[in-house]
């Protein structure tokens, strides 16, 4: 399935990443190979294996949710590179 430079654009957009001619080239390319690869695995017959269910005999392997003390207003902040000292500051994304 090729994905045309138009399609890789328009993604950019959406995502504001700024490519050069060739980055789009580039990644219209791989991304034209990464479809047809998945589309060579629709074709591969699994006709009589069994499914993999080695999720069934899993287990939670997260350690456990204790509560516990948050950080300070003062500590959150700290790091940021800006704030009004109440709330973190960033720039308008939206519209």
């Amino acid at each position: 399935m090729a994905i045309s430079t138009k399609e890789i654009e328009k993604v950019a957009l959406l995502a504001r990443l700024e490519l050069d001619p060739k980055e789009v080239e580039s990644l219209a390319s791989d991304m034209s190979n990464i479809l047809d690869y998945v589309e060579t695995l629709t074709k591969v017959d699994t006709e009589g294996l069994e499914d993999d269910n080695a999720s069934e005999n899993s287990s939670n392997v997260l350690r456990e949710d204790k509560p516990h003390e948050s950080l300070s207003r003062e500590e959150a902040l700290r790091n940021s590179p800006r704030h009004n000292k109440e709330f973190f500051l960033a720039p308008k994304v939206i519209g």
